[in-house]
């Protein structure tokens, strides 16, 4: 990321004689990429300040702070907003309250950018059932690693912004989690992150016992995670059930991934203090 920030200041012209002539200078693509960079402290500093910070391309604020990404042009924001948005959904942030808290509305307004920049063909449901054959693709054609865990965070961010403009219908989102292939129960799963549906909670539950993978529980846990503040008191008791059956499950093996063993215990630890 240093790499290619220092890389958009660079301005190369050759003329039609091969001579070759360039300038430096700060671009909106700099400043985004520079962004990317020193965002997680840059919202740590917003939340002790409690109001803006003032830079070259205007003042900074928890709620406004997207704004510093609106000159830049629409295919470097389908390459680069995912990956930001990837790490404003990470196990760090979601488990902290303090850094959700203010993460929350910068994901929601950079979703909100990203999802006018998608090409979106047809209904929303034929999108989201592209997106899964894509999920299921990317599984299926790369081996186990950290580049194949990327490249499926970074479509379930996009799946989560074009949702978030073109909301799909809860019975589709049950049909999904209920009947659907892992395609289309990650894609589900994404979206009831972004839209909490106490509709859903028994699917959730049933995601978070019976997973299919180790990357669908993680989203599961996520999903348990923003339905919280939606759900009743009896399913408070029967998500922190669930939440240690999961745990005593030798087959999920939560406590051998850092990722999924942080959500568990803000869970918890979320569902103790609310009692």
């Amino acid at each position: 990321m240093v790499v290619a920030a220092v890389a958009s200041t660079l301005h190369l012209n050759i003329s039609e004689k091969h001579d070759l002539s360039g300038s430096v200078a700060v671009s909106a693509l700099t400043v985004a990429l520079l962004a990317l960079i020193w965002l997680p402290s840059l919202l740590r500093v917003l939340g002790v300040a409690g109001g803006g910070v003032k830079t070259p391309a205007g003042e900074a604020a928890t709620p406004g702070l997207a704004r510093l990404f609106d000159p830049i042009d629409p295919q470097t924001k389908r390459e680069t907003f995912p990956v930001l948005l990837t790490a404003l959904t990470s196990p760090g942030v979601l488990a902290d309250s303090e850094e959700r808290t203010q993460s929350e509305a910068l994901r929601r307004d950079l979703e909100l950018q990203l999802a006018a920049v998608m090409p979106v063909v047809g209904g929303i449901r034929e999108t989201l059932d592209r997106y899964a054959r894509e999920y299921e693709e990317i599984r299926r054609s790369m081996e186990p690693s950290r580049e194949r865990t990327l490249r499926m965070t970074s479509l379930t961010a996009e799946v989560r912004a074009v949702a978030r403009g073109r909301p799909p219908l809860t019975t589709d989102l049950r049909h999904m989690l209920g009947a659907g292939d892992e395609g289309e129960r990650i894609v589900a799963l994404v979206v009831a992150q972004d839209q909490p549906n106490r509709g859903l909670f028994d699917e959730i539950c049933g995601a978070i016992l019976d997973s299919r993978s180790a990357f669908e529980q993680y989203h599961a846990l996520a999903a348990a995670f923003e339905v919280l503040p939606v759900i009743d008191r009896p399913q408070r008791r029967t998500l922190a059930e669930v939440l240690r059956r999961a745990l005593d499950d030798p087959d999920r093996a939560i406590q051998d991934d850092t990722s999924r063993a942080q959500l568990v215990d803000a869970l918890l630890g979320a569902l103790e203090d609310g009692r």
